[in-house]
């Protein structure tokens, strides 16, 4: 096989949804497998022959907008890697008082604190990942392009930057 740098789709959907990479695509069923756009939806073609790197083509032949795909593609891989993991963590900047502030000569009475980043697991507080859900926020409707899912949380269990730990 040789290569060709600007192969633009590495990537497509299987008839479940799921993404696939083209190098994960068994060679038997490159020709009559089911692929889909990840864009737009529309049928691709596993291209895995001896000339050209290995890609997936759309059946119809007409080219795709790479923007869209990539953007497309980011959103669907976070969704994925946020649904099928036990945890997901962010870091969260949020203060945190400074371990000198007792012998600071710069402060007085202890008001000194540092952004710290702390890990954040949103699956603690979110349950799913929604792709394109249509949200409205002070009467302003917008699309967002992952829009986490809050679960039933308790009062005790709600979001509070104070309560951020090491861990």
């Amino acid at each position: 096989m040789t290569t060709k740098t600007n192969i633009q789709y590495s990537y497509a959907q299987d008839e479940s949804g799921k993404i696939v990479h083209i190098n994960d695509v068994p060679l038997k069923y490159a020709e009559r497998g089911h692929y889909y756009s990840i864009d737009e939806g529309d049928a691709m073609i596993a291209r895995k022959g001896k000339k050209v790197a290995w890609h997936f083509a759309h059946k119809d032949g007409r080219p795709g907008a790479l923007e869209t795909y990539l953007h497309k593609l980011g959103k669907s891989a976070f969704k994925e890697a946020f649904e099928e993991s036990d945890t997901f963590y962010l870091r969260l900047q949020a203060p945190h008082p400074c371990s000198q502030m007792k012998i600071c000569p710069i402060t007085d009475k202890g008001s000194c604190s540092v952004n710290k980043p702390y890990p954040f697991d949103l699956k603690k507080y979110y349950s799913k990942c929604e792709l394109e859900k249509r949200i409205t926020i002070d009467n302003q409707e917008f699309v967002a392009d992952a829009c986490l899912i809050r679960k039933n949380l308790k009062d005790d269990d709600q979001i509070n930057p104070e309560r951020l730990s090491d861990n």
